[in-house]
């Protein structure tokens, strides 16, 4: 049984960057046109992900739960295959992407890049080396903490009460809401990555291929 304690933390951890994000969409565009701004903007959101991710995984092990739970634990049976197969055709995938972006130049890449995202999501994506390393780094966070949160967390504390698939259900719509600032496209196309993210952890009974699969997208975004 989970505590009022994993229960009080989770929707914390919830509602901070939902709320963040929802209710202050201006803030975050302004930071990202302000001078150094895309820079601080990712260092805080690192901090803002790895904070309480860190809290949930000490909680977690207080109250003695499964990592199995949490989706941490590698799967048993035919499931580790599928997840190591699901983790390999992230990466294939990938290469294939960046395959492709270098045989364009980088300002068509933009371009094709800029028609498939929002007009707020692409104002927050690097425009120096700098800003890229950086993103990438944040990219890595987000794939570890948002699974963790949005895919792990949720899913096993809500899951008794609610039930397995509107416990995913639920994560889906804190993911999409979380990134409001990207504006309704943003929300869309973020609610949709989070669907195909629950599919992976529901299919796998892993998180891992989640966090490898979301962090390869968000890297090659910002390419």
């Amino acid at each position: 049984m989970y505590s009022t304690l994993d229960i009080g933390f989770i929707v914390l951890a919830t509602l901070h960057p939902v709320l963040l994000h929802a209710a202050f969409p201006q803030r975050v565009r302004r930071m990202a046109a302000a001078a150094d701004g895309r820079l601080r903007l990712y260092r805080q959101a690192m901090l803002r992900q790895w904070i309480p991710s860190l809290l949930l995984l000490a909680l977690w092990r207080y109250e003695d739960h499964a990592w199995s739970a949490l989706g941490l634990a590698p799967p048993q049976g035919w499931r580790l295959p599928l997840g190591l197969t699901l983790i390999a055709a992230a990466l294939l995938a990938s290469g294939i992407a960046e395959w492709r972006r270098r045989r364009i130049s980088q300002s068509e890449a933009r371009a094709r890049l800029h028609k498939l995202l929002s007009a707020s999501a692409a104002e927050v994506l690097p425009r120096t080396g700098q800003e890229l390393r950086w993103f990438h780094a944040l990219s890595i966070t987000a794939g570890i903490c948002e699974e963790l949160i949005f895919r792990g967390a949720i899913v096993a504390l809500l899951a008794p009460a609610t039930g397995l698939f509107a416990a995913y259900a639920i994560g889906v719509a804190a993911f999409g809401i979380g990134h409001a600032y990207q504006g309704p496209r943003g929300v869309a196309q973020t609610a949709i990555a989070g669907t195909v993210a629950s599919g992976v952890v529901w299919l796998s009974g892993w998180l891992i291929p989640a966090m490898v699969l979301q962090a390869l997208v968000d890297i090659n975004t910002g390419r």
